[in-house]
């Protein structure tokens, strides 16, 4: 962890509409954190939230030392271009190949050339189990095809912020788990935020350095002393 640069993350007292719910979590370049949720519609709300989506009725959602409110729109899209993510939901445009949806955010934020970037997102492709990009539209590819192509979306821009919406599907793509967490070490210091139903996910003994957390109708609350 590096202590001269900003919390890629910062949950500073944060509560919503909601009743009851708040939270604080400061997540530094190097660190990840394991949230775990019964509820799949909560995954999906906190990723709003620290995407700075999510309306909040009070504290600050930070990333990378910056108050999401407090940005110009431009900024904003500066600061969304260091973030990648996995979806619950996908995120796959039925017109567009999965090929063309992997490098589409990538193209729309001038990261680098086509070409560097259609060699590196095969790269990634390849890393997570596919023979290369998958150049069918998205309803006709498997979930777990699917799944590994979204991690390689996630990971193409080399973000220094990674938030994984149960990329493994509840454990359905349990073959996903080690080469996710080799790439996630091979991009260190990058930050990431793992969310998950899964409570054997949570209790990962291939990451017993991650800060854990369970995400509940009260809001996000940490759990110390969690021996793996």
């Amino acid at each position: 962890m590096s202590t001269s640069m900003p919390p890629a993350l910062e949950l500073k007292d944060v509560h919503t509409s909601e009743v009851g719910e708040r939270f604080s979590l400061t997540l530094h370049p190097g660190e990840m954190a394991l949230i775990q949720a019964e509820e799949l519609a909560s995954l999906s709300r906190f990723t709003e939230l620290c995407l700075g989506l999510l309306p909040i009725t009070g504290g600050e959602v930070r990333v990378f030392g910056r108050d999401w409110r407090a940005l110009r729109p431009e900024e904003v899209r500066r600061q969304r271009a260091r973030i990648g993510a996995t979806f619950l939901h996908g995120g796959w445009p039925p017109h567009l190949t999965v090929a063309e949806s992997i490098m589409l955010p990538a193209l729309e934020h001038r990261i680098s050339d086509e070409e560097p970037l259609r060699e590196r997102a095969s790269d990634l492709c390849r890393r997570f189990g596919l023979p290369g990009m998958p150049l069918q539209p998205p309803e006709h590819l498997s979930p777990a095809e699917l799944a590994a192509a979204a991690c390689a979306r996630a990971l193409l821009m080399r973000p220094d912020l990674l938030i994984l919406e149960r990329p493994l599907l509840g454990g359905l793509v349990d073959e996903l788990r080690l080469p996710l967490l080799d790439a996630i070490a091979a991009a260190y210091p990058i930050a990431c935020v793992w969310l998950t139903s899964s409570l054997s996910r949570w209790t990962d003994q291939a990451v017993p350095d991650a800060h854990r957390y369970r995400l509940s109708q009260q809001g996000l609350m940490q759990v110390r002393g969690f021996s793996a």
